[in-house]
């Protein structure tokens, strides 16, 4: 752990290859996080007509760690997928996830660039990755990809992912995925570099994209 450690929720990740691969992104991609902008988090999932909305946590490492110095960046790392709903009842099987993801990209403490990345997500039927193993689904071609740094307050950064789930993928083939998510900076980064943390992320799964 690096000095900047906090509890999930918190952590200073400035980097969207948490969003991306947690995605991817990355997928995780998605709504919103429930730390920082919740009223993008809704619009978001408004705008893909999701079947189903989740929100989570995740624990991501980058190598080489990211600092002020733009680099090629690998991050991976795992997560879980909580508080799901099914706006149009379809996906009312699924209730939570493990993820597993990986990415890379350019980034520095103050730009960040997702190149590529892979989501895979294990569903649940019940609440706290509890119950049956209903299947998985792989997203893949993670496209394009949004920071938004909150510069005024200097406090967190905004990141959101969109990709694909893989036709093969037992659960939503071949349909989209939106992953959004938020990580405070502590302003840390430039400081200590980044090689870890913690973020919190919404994916949202729809037929399509508006």
């Amino acid at each position: 752990m690096n000095q900047a450690d906090d509890q999930p929720g918190g952590l200073r990740v400035r980097t969207a290859l948490l969003a991306a691969a947690l995605a991817a992104g990355a997928v995780l991609a998605g709504a919103a996080t429930v730390i920082g902008f919740p009223d993008r988090a809704q619009a978001a999932a408004e705008a893909t007509k999701p079947r189903l909305v989740c929100s989570g946590t995740v624990q991501a490492q980058f190598s080489p760690a990211v600092t002020s110095m733009p680099t090629q960046v690998r991050g991976s790392g795992v997560g879980t997928l909580d508080n799901c709903y099914s706006p149009d009842h379809s996906a009312d099987g699924l209730r939570s996830a493990k993820v597993e993801f990986t990415g890379s990209g350019r980034a520095s403490c103050v730009q960040q660039r997702v190149d590529s990345g892979q989501v895979r997500i294990t569903w649940y039927a019940k609440t706290q990755q509890h119950g049956q193993v209903v299947g998985t689904t792989v997203i893949e071609n993670i496209g394009e990809q949004s920071v938004d740094n909150d510069n005024q307050a200097a406090r967190y950064v905004f990141a959101e992912a969109n990709g694909q789930a893989t036709e093969d993928s037992a659960v939503f083939p071949g349909e989209f995925a939106r992953v959004s998510g938020n990580a405070p900076n502590t302003g840390l980064c430039p400081l200590f570099g980044i090689s870890e943390g913690t973020g919190t992320v919404t994916a949202v799964f729809g037929a399509s994209a508006s």
